[in-house]
């Protein structure tokens, strides 16, 4: 038993020493993907934060006030605080990426290898 180990071991000790600078290229490949992703969420939270401002603002100049404008200008000046809070932590997410790849591609690999 403790022989069929050692050479299923030995066989993927040579893999992964063959196959490791692919994996690791990989790897901070992806996780370039994953900050360009946050990049591109924080924008679509930008805008989403400007249609809620472009709203509660336009509503804000109508003459007529009734119930229903200002809980729309209400959920619309809520919207935009929220839609700010999320553009920033995906800009910092993505920042974090950005700054060092490295980090994460090992801290990606050592999901896979189920250590992380």
């Amino acid at each position: 038993m403790d022989e069929v180990l050692t050479v299923g071991l030995e066989k993927l000790i040579v893999f992964l020493e063959s196959a490791s600078p692919e994996l690791w290229r990989i790897l901070v490949k992806q996780s370039f993907v994953e900050g360009w992703q946050a990049v591109a969420w924080a924008v679509a939270f930008v805008l989403v934060a400007v249609f809620c401002l472009y709203n509660a603002r336009r509503l804000g100049r109508i003459g007529k006030r009734d119930y229903d404008q200002e809980q729309t200008r209400t959920f619309s000046w809520g919207g935009l605080v929220i839609a700010i809070a999320f553009a920033i932590a995906f800009v910092v997410a993505a920042a974090g990426v950005f700054y060092n790849p490295e980090y994460h591609a090992i801290k990606e690999m050592l999901e896979l290898l189920g250590g992380g």
